[in-house]
């Protein structure tokens, strides 16, 4: 694993800047925490939200199918890339959720993720043992 600070800047959306960044490298990536200012955020399903805001909890997963053995089952359902928002307005007041679109830097914004070079699927039987997932 290897920890890198990404620095996404004013005007771009945060999600697809990290998943592009993915992309390019060829790896996938844990997104640890993020932070800063944003314009607007949307979450799922279909929430949008005009700021200011002040993102406090960024996190989640992009898993690249391209470069990893991934069982096909994660690709297609969930989707292969999911995070979650947590942010305030100017009155203190918390909201977050599962990010559903656009969630657009005010300013730079920081976001600490992970490279992973290669996930282990394994299944958690009932009594919690588990197996390995080779689909």
């Amino acid at each position: 694993m290897e920890p890198i600070t990404l620095e996404i800047p004013s005007g771009e959306d945060i999600a697809e800047s990290i998943i592009n960044y993915a992309r390019h490298r060829q790896v996938s990536l844990t997104v640890l925490s993020g932070f800063g200012p944003i314009s607007s955020v949307t979450l799922a399903p279909n929430l949008s939200m005009e700021g200011p805001f002040q993102m406090t909890s960024l996190y989640g997963t992009y898993i690249n199918a391209d470069c990893d053995d991934v069982p096909p089952r994660f690709i297609a359902n969930p989707p292969h890339s999911s995070f979650s928002v947590v942010f305030t307005d100017n009155d203190g007041k918390v909201f977050g959720g599962i990010v559903g679109g656009e969630v657009i830097a005010a300013d730079v914004v920081y976001v600490n993720v992970v490279i992973v070079n290669g996930f282990d699927f394994d299944v958690v039987d009932d009594d919690g043992s588990t197996q390995s997932d080779s689909d």
